[in-house]
């Protein structure tokens, strides 16, 4: 696996503990293979029953309603614990109210920008060390959440 891989990977994961998700509910591995999808192929959150959730389905050998399912109470399990009021915190932002349950493809969008926002913040920090390996590495993560006109799952 690429480094650039395992980075993004761990991005997605911490950002979803600290929204307050817990990693042992089958959710927590279906949004952060949705997030990880979105990030790669951003036309599919406006698509969630259509392709992504398929695409994440295929992926678990489940059926889509049973990734959107443990998604939706992924996320109310959090919200009910009041983790969902960190996406706040996160944004710098008023989005949720302390007792409000967003829904699916709002909480996979807010968690992708957050994501993006910090793997661009990574990227500018290796740029700035200006050796071969940190450069080809925040390269190799530009590519992945760059990559606007990427169309293999289409």
């Amino acid at each position: 696996m690429k480094q650039s891989t395992r980075l993004i990977e761990t991005e997605v994961s911490n950002t979803l503990l600290a929204a307050g998700l817990h990693a042992n509910h089958s959710g927590f591995l279906y949004l952060k293979d949705s997030i990880i999808l979105v990030l790669k192929y951003p036309y599919m959150q406006h698509q969630l029953t259509k392709k992504l959730y398929p695409e994440v389905a295929k992926i678990h050998k489940v059926s889509s309603a049973i990734v959107e399912r443990s998604m939706r109470h992924t996320i109310n399990s959090a919200s009910k614990n009041g983790g969902i009021y960190n996406i706040n915190y996160m944004l710098n932002a008023q989005y949720f109210n302390e007792k409000e349950r967003p829904c699916n493809g709002c909480f996979i969008a807010l968690i992708v920008e957050i994501v993006r926002k910090n793997l661009y913040e990574l990227i500018a920090s290796l740029e700035e060390q200006h050796t071969p390996d940190k450069l080809s590495l925040a390269k190799e993560i530009e590519e992945v959440i760059g990559s606007f006109t990427n169309n293999d799952i289409a």
